[in-house]
């Protein structure tokens, strides 16, 4: 049996996913949070070709994350980025177990 602290903890409402623009970033970055906890970034890719993905995105718990479970991927538009940084998310391990999307 839980103890009723412990119940009030695993049944609290959890965070929006906020984001925040990097204001020390050269390229446009927005670092993701959850709560108070970061849990990724989008940003624009320094040193982009021509014809290559202008978007990158990372999720994955910070600091001390293990690399199994970040993830990391490009997509031609912000609004792709954070679709594919969302569905990652998704699927991710949470400290609790809801889902904050």
């Amino acid at each position: 049996m839980l103890s009723k602290r412990l119940q009030l903890i695993v049944h609290a409402p959890q965070p929006p996913l906020t984001r925040r623009r990097d204001p020390e970033a050269r390229q446009e970055t927005w670092l993701i949070f959850y709560g108070d906890l970061q849990v990724g970034t989008i940003s624009e890719r320094a040193g982009n070709p021509t014809g290559t993905p202008r978007w990158q995105w990372s999720c994955g718990f910070y600091p001390g994350s293990h690399p199994s479970a970040q993830a990391r991927g490009v997509a031609e538009t912000f609004d792709q980025a954070r679709g594919a940084f969302e569905d990652r998310l998704a699927v991710s391990s949470w400290p609790s177990t809801e889902r904050p999307i």
